[in-house]
């Protein structure tokens, strides 16, 4: 039997869905480099200020997420496997990255970052905009994790290669 997350995701993507409310992302609101350009001008505290914004806006909708997914009729064990773990990889890579920026930039202070606005979604008692909020949630976390990992190259290569990558 398939995951019904997994199920709602396909019927979204086919109507389109993920394309249309790609900029829905509660994290819309964060100013990020977009080019590879933009990144190698944003000075590395930037950089690191940017990363923690974007996972400490990820702490409640990824606790909502697990309990989500753990509430799906039918829901297959390796799902919420998955879910737990990147609420968790989410958290510790946080706490790791704002060690590095207190180290390097003793004094340094953390961005604000965007709160999540989309539980009444998640916990509505329609079964489509469930799946279409979890659906959404999950492509912005997919975009987020995706321009962390990229802005965390960007750092290695600025500080371990010496800009030679």
């Amino acid at each position: 039997m398939p995951c019904p997350l997994l199920k709602g995701m396909h019927f979204a993507h086919s109507l389109g869905y993920k394309s249309r409310n790609s900029s829905t992302c509660h994290t819309i609101s964060l100013t990020t480099p977009g080019s590879n350009e933009q990144i190698q001008q944003t000075h590395s505290d930037v950089l690191l200020k940017m990363m923690i914004s974007i996972l400490r806006a990820w702490y409640h909708p990824l606790e909502h997420l697990v309990h989500a997914v753990a509430t799906l009729e039918g829901i297959c064990e390796t799902m919420l496997f998955k879910v737990k773990e990147v609420e968790e990889k989410n958290q510790e890579i946080l706490e790791k990255i704002k060690a590095i920026l207190v180290r390097v930039y003793p004094g340094a202070e953390e961005n604000v970052y965007p709160v999540w606005m989309g539980l009444a979604d998640v916990r509505s008692a329609n079964e489509l905009t469930r799946h279409f909020t979890l659906s959404n949630l999950l492509h912005c976390l997919d975009s987020n994790t995706d321009k962390v990992a990229t802005y965390l190259e960007a750092l290695k290569c600025r500080i371990i290669h010496n800009n030679d990558c």
